[in-house]
C-alpha cells in the first residue's frame, strides 16, 4: 500500500514538473557513472560549421575496479536527440540503460534521462535504477574499528527526478539555475551476519523500507568543461525533506552543498579543490546517512568506512600532462563524520592523499581513464575508473 502511495506520489510529482511552463536548463553534477562514460565518449556535440548528428544510438562495454566492488564489467546503451537548436544550444538530450555486475556479486541495472527544453532553458533528469548490493557496514560514527565490519546484502528501487530552471547565463557554462527535486527509494535488507549489529535490530533501517522526499536544488556553473576543468567554478546546493506526508518511513532533512574551483597554474597544469558539505537532521536509515570514503572524495577509505549524520570534506588534487596522452595527478584530502555538527574535532580527523594516472580516451574533451592509489589511515585503495573525481 505505502509502495502505491510512494509512487503516485512520484509520478504526480514529474508529471507537475514537465507540466510546468519552464524556461531554463541546469547542469546537475551527478557521481560519475559508466554511462556517463558513454555520453562522454560518443556524444560530443560538434560545432555548427562542421555538421550536427541530431539523434543516435551508442553503446559501449565496460570494466571498472573499485574496493567496494572489485572488478566490475557491464555494458551501457544509449538514444541520443536533439530537439533544440544546435546553432542556440549544443548539448543533447538522452536516455540511457546501463547493467552491471561485480567480482562481489552486485548486480545493477540502471537507466538514466536528461531532456533539454527550450534551447537550453530548462532540463529535466533522473534515474531509475534495481540494486541487488552486497555491501561492508562498520558502524556508526567517527572513531569504528575495521573489527567491527560486517557484509550485509539490500535489495533496492530507486527512484529520482530534477528539473531545474535556468535564472542567469553565463559566458562560459550553465550560469545559474535552480528547482525541485525528488526521491523515492525503498531498500529490502535481504541478508545480515548472524551476530552482527544489523542482525541485533538496534540499528535504525536494519531492515530496510520506504524513503520518499521532496525538495530543492540549485547551481552555478562556469567551468569550461564538465569533464576536467581547468578554469571557473562549481557550486551547488540541495535540500529534501523526507516525509510521511510523501510516502516515507523515515523522517529526516538532508543539506548537501558541493564547491569546486579550478585554477590554471600555467597553461597546461592545473589545480582543482572542493568543499563538500552533507548535513542531516531528524531519524536517518543507516544507508542514508553520510558517507566518507569511496572513489570520488576520502580515496584511501572505504565507501562508508566511517558514517553518520553529518560529514565534511576538504579536497585538492593538481593535474599535469606528461606525454603524449598521459597525465598525472596528486590528490590530498581532509574530513570527518559526526553526529552533532558542533561534533568536529581536529583531533579525529581523517587525512588521504596519494598519486594518479591518467590516460586521455579523447584529448579534444579531456575524457581520461582515471587510476588512482589513495592512502588514509592504517588503509589503501585502488581506484581505475572513467571522469575525473572531481
Amino acid at each position: 500500500m505505502k509502495f502505491r502511495y510512494a509512487v503516485k506520489f512520484f509520478i504526480t510529482v514529474s508529471l507537475i514538473i514537465i507540466s510546468t511552463s519552464a524556461r531554463n536548463n541546469a547542469a546537475s553534477q551527478p557521481a560519475p557513472s559508466p554511462i556517463d562514460s558513454v555520453k562522454a565518449l560518443d556524444l560530443q556535440a560538434s560545432k555548427p560549421d562542421t555538421g550536427i548528428v541530431m539523434s543516435g544510438i551508442t553503446g559501449l562495454p565496460y570494466i571498472s575496479y573499485t574496493p567496494e566492488t572489485k572488478l566490475s564489467a557491464g555494458i551501457a546503451g544509449m538514444y541520443f536527440f536533439r530537439n533544440n537548436d544546435p546553432r542556440l544550444f549544443m548539448r543533447p538530450s538522452s536516455v540511457s540503460v546501463g547493467i552491471n555486475y561485480t567480482q562481489r556479486k552486485q548486480l545493477t541495472i540502471v537507466t538514466n534521462y536528461d531532456i533539454y527544453f527550450s534551447d537550453g532553458n530548462y532540463r529535466l533528469f533522473g534515474r531509475g535504477s534495481y540494486e541487488k548490493y552486497p555491501f561492508d557496514f562498520y558502524g556508526i560514527g567517527n572513531a569504528t574499528s575495521e573489527k567491527m565490519e560486517e557484509e550485509y546484502t539490500p535489495n533496492s528501487f530507486t527512484l529520482t527526478t530534477s528539473f531545474l530552471f535556468n535564472l542567469m547565463r553565463s559566458p562560459v557554462g550553465q550560469g545559474l539555475n535552480a528547482g525541485p527535486t525528488y526521491q523515492f527509494r525503498h531498500d529490502k535488507i535481504v541478508e545480515r551476519e548472524n551476530g552482527g549489529l544489523l542482525a541485533s535490530g538496534l540499528v535504525r533501517g536494519y531492515d530496510g523500507g520506504f524513503v520518499s522526499g521532496l525538495g530543492l536544488m540549485a547551481n552555478w556553473d562556469t567551468r569550461n568543461n564538465v569533464f576536467s576543468a581547468s578554469d571557473g567554478s562549481y557550486y551547488e546546493f540541495s535540500m529534501i525533506f523526507y516525509s510521511k506526508l510523501f510516502g516515507s518511513d523515515y523522517f529526516f532533512n538532508r543539506y548537501v552543498f558541493d564547491g569546486r574551483k579550478y585554477f590554471s597554474v600555467t597553461k597546461t597544469h592545473v589545480l582543482a579543490i572542493q568543499t563538500y558539505l552533507s548535513f542531516i537532521t531528524g531519524n536517518p536509515p543507516f544507508y542514508m546517512l553520510s558517507l566518507l570514503g569511496g572513489d570520488l572524495s576520502m580515496r584511501g577509505y572505504f565507501l562508508g568506512r566511517f558514517r553518520d549524520n553529518h560529514m565534511m570534506v576538504f579536497q585538492a588534487e593538481y593535474r599535469l600532462p606528461v606525454w603524449w596522452r598521459f597525465g598525472l595527478v596528486g590528490f590530498v584530502g581532509l574530513g570527518d563524520v559526526s553526529h552533532r555538527i558542533g561534533g568536529f574535532r581536529l583531533d579525529s580527523i581523517k587525512f588521504s592523499y596519494g598519486p594518479g594516472l591518467r590516460f586521455f580516451v579523447k584529448p579534444e574533451e579531456k575524457i581520461a581513464l582515471r587510476i588512482d592509489y589513495g592512502i588514509g589511515d592504517k588503509s589503501s585503495q585502488i581506484y581505475i575508473t572513467f571522469l575525473e573525481a572531481f
